[in-house]
């Protein structure tokens, strides 16, 4: 894959394969539970929950659909919350956004973890650029980004190329 991209007015052309990446984009995912790769995009859910003393929603997680790594119903209704899932299948493409886009800022506590869910569902490898994030930072690698540039699908392949076997 050839990608172009400008950061600081400059212009770079680089080289990538998308067989240097881990996850399969929009397919894969890792659990905010367990920690593990949610394999197929059928085997994962993004839950939240909200209190039964107003409608704002929270804790978005990414996990597997299985109750072993879902938020316990039960106990969150002893704290007064509602647990809410949704398979990943329904949350992608086109139709997904414009759901999760739906939900609206007047329902969402807190909207930087709501965007972060939207990126990791919709953003070609920023899930597992993610993986390598904290690296990137501290090699000073966003220094003078525009805010868009850090999720950019290109950015996301460039900070695994250059950090992944940092990462292991």
């Amino acid at each position: 894959m050839l990608v172009l991209f400008s950061k600081n007015g400059g212009i770079f052309i680089i080289v990538f394969s998308e067989l240097d990446t881990r996850l399969k984009p929009k397919q894969q995912w890792i659990c905010d539970n367990c920690g593990e790769v949610i394999e197929s995009i059928e085997d994962g859910c993004l839950e939240w929950y909200k209190g039964n003393d107003d409608s704002l929603v929270e804790n978005f997680r990414i996990v597997h659909h299985d109750s072993t790594c879902m938020y316990d119903p039960q106990m969150l209704f002893k704290e007064g919350k509602q647990a809410i899932s949704m398979l990943l299948e329904s949350l992608v493409g086109d139709s997904g956004l414009v759901y999760l886009l739906g939900l609206g800022v007047t329902e969402i506590r807190n909207f930087t973890e709501y965007q972060e869910i939207i990126k990791r569902l919709h953003v070609d490898h920023y899930e597992e650029a993610r993986l390598y994030w904290h690296l990137a930072e501290e090699d000073h690698f966003f220094e003078g980004a525009n805010a868009a540039w850090p999720y950019l699908p290109e950015t996301s392949l460039k900070i695994i190329h250059k950090y992944k076997e940092k990462g292991k």
